[in-house]
């Protein structure tokens, strides 16, 4: 779509590890706060000062054109060039809606977690919601990172019944 995050995920196997892993595919915007280098030096730096109760990023980067030479430039969406070609368009702002350029990301995670909503209990729900709001204070303090979208759907439950607090994109 020529607007939108366009953001997928599956569960995939690590071939190396013999285990299951969360796969993202995020287009995140080029040039702004998001940009790809920021998508994945963000989960880098809660990794480094130790943000308790995330996903737990593995390894991601850029999606190369050509996936047999990682050396070529990374995929981009095609509202890039629409945008370029139509700067009436790229200029254009209608609400929050605005062309700009997207570049291919795929992340890879460790932990694989359920929806909110299967809670199984109030507790239960205290407890991970008490869990999440411990990572962003974490992450506010020690990396100095605000998420900025704390929601029902970036709160996830893992296999050990804790919370964890993901879409840092």
């Amino acid at each position: 779509a020529l607007v939108g995050r366009g953001t997928r995920g599956y569960i995939a196997v690590d071939v190396d590890d013999q285990q299951l892993v969360f796969l993202k595919d995020v287009w995140p915007a080029v040039g702004e706060e998001t940009e790809t280098l920021s998508v994945i030096q963000t989960y880098r730096r809660l990794a480094e000062h130790q943000v308790p109760f995330l996903a737990d990023f593995a390894y991601g980067g850029e999606v190369p054109l050509d996936w047999r030479d990682t050396t070529s430039p990374a995929q981009s969406a095609p509202n890039w060039m629409f945008a370029r070609d139509h700067p009436e368009y790229a200029a254009r702002t209608d609400g929050d809606v605005r062309l700009v350029g997207k570049k291919h990301v795929r992340m890879v995670f460790k932990k694989i977690g359920r929806p909110l909503h299967t809670v199984k209990s109030p507790k239960e729900l205290a407890t991970i919601t008490y869990h999440a709001l411990i990572s962003h204070d974490v992450a506010v303090r020690k990396a100095l990172i605000l998420h900025r979208d704390i929601s029902n759907g970036n709160i996830l439950i893992d296999k050990d019944g804790k919370g964890m607090l993901i879409d840092w994109e």
